[in-house]
């Protein structure tokens, strides 16, 4: 028998096109089935997206952690979250809502980590640093999140190759076609993994 969709939610703080590919791909309400999208601002495009979907959206600022974990932990048990994918998410994660046991917490970053990551280390902001430092390679590395920025455990990770004249634009739309690819198929792994242990 095959089981039910795994549930997750999406935390994101912008424009929302990995929520989307999420939504998009599919394995969407077979291996995974987001059930509702965590947001840092009223106003990012992510939250439109939900809105068209009809999913649940929760906004919060993350100004406070114990406020926060307040508002979000009894949201996400609610809907029986299973794992928390930090999607162009750009605050940090309370602490206390790592520690839960009910859920796992992933991060998604245009980067080969440890390089190009940390605080302010997001977007173009990483495709510039790493154009301007003439590399061969980038990529996207997928994590677990941690109180620290980008340091958590890595999972997986997907490279591109730099050619000298590309862009930080350019470096940025081909690391993004390589998240389209690796989260889900990572996301994927991860709950065929804890499936097959339950």
């Amino acid at each position: 028998m095959t089981p039910p969709a795994c549930p997750i939610v999406i935390a994101a703080s912008g424009t929302g096109r990995s929520f989307a590919n999420l939504l998009d791909h599919p394995a969407h309400n077979h291996k995974y089935k987001i059930v509702g999208l965590i947001a840092s601002r009223e106003n990012c495009k992510a939250v439109n997206i939900a809105a068209e979907r009809g999913l649940d959206t929760i906004i919060e600022p993350f100004h406070h952690e114990t406020q926060a974990h307040q508002k979000i932990a009894p949201w996400l048990r609610a809907r029986g979250a299973k794992w928390v994918v930090l999607a162009g998410f750009l605050k940090r994660f309370p602490t206390t809502l790592l520690q839960q046991n009910y859920w796992k917490v992933i991060n998604i970053h245009p980067s080969l980590l440890p390089k190009y990551g940390g605080k302010g280390m997001y977007g173009m902001h990483v495709h510039r640093a790493v154009v301007a430092a003439q590399e061969s390679y980038s990529g996207a590395t997928v994590h677990y999140a941690n109180a620290e920025y980008d340091q958590g455990t890595h999972i997986s990770q997907g490279t591109v190759k730099i050619s000298p004249e590309d862009t930080p634009e350019q470096l940025a739309d081909k690391v993004f076609q390589l998240e389209c690819q690796l989260l889900p198929e990572t996301l994927i792994q991860l709950i065929t993994k804890e499936s097959h242990r339950a």
